[in-house]
């Protein structure tokens, strides 16, 4: 029987101490942007693996969303007879990495987006070292934010009501509904 044996390409990634690991995730979970009460040391050290052998990239990609980035994570982990983790794990580990840049789901329909690669970008500069001393990364804003400060408009948005009397349609402004 022959058996092929793949290494992970060298990302430059050092794994933190145990002791260390449980001080990181006490910091990413007192970040003011997403509540990750709910992740324990176990898929947060496992998460921390992934995102340290992955590339950096300058953006955040849209290749992917983040159940997509689970599947990898745990596709990765699963070679090496690990538990799985969930998106909560994933990206309390991108904000502790601390060198990932990262786009936050909101409630206007920004998705997740992760700032990593599997086989191309920069190498992991192992920045979660500092984060006893520096603040952590915030997320960017929202895509649609910066477009809005780029100097293209978004659309804007009219609400209109029919009179009743005449058939017309009448944009409701700054006077409130018509009667």
């Amino acid at each position: 029987m022959v058996r092929i044996v793949t290494l992970a390409a060298d990302t430059g990634y050092l794994r933190p101490y145990d002791a260390t690991m449980r001080e990181l995730l006490r910091i990413v979970k007192e970040n003011p942007w997403i509540d990750l009460s709910p992740v324990s040391v176990g898929p947060f050290s496992r998460a921390m693996l992934f995102v340290g052998r992955c590339f950096r990239l300058e953006e955040p990609t849209t290749k992917y969303y983040l159940s997509s980035w689970v599947d990898l994570a745990n596709n990765f982990l699963d070679k090496y007879n690990m538990e799985t983790i969930a998106g909560d794990a994933l990206i309390a580990a991108v904000i502790a990495a601390s060198d990932v840049p990262y786009r936050l789901p909101d409630r206007y329909g920004q998705v997740a987006e992760l700032g990593l690669d599997q086989y191309r970008g920069r190498k992991n500069n192992n920045a979660w070292r500092e984060l006893n001393v520096t603040p952590l990364r915030p997320p960017l804003p929202p895509r649609n934010a910066i477009r809005r400060v780029e100097g293209r408009p978004l659309p804007k948005v009219t609400i209109s009501q029919r009179d009743p009397a005449t058939g017309h349609w009448r944009e409701i402004g700054d006077g409130g509904p018509f009667r």
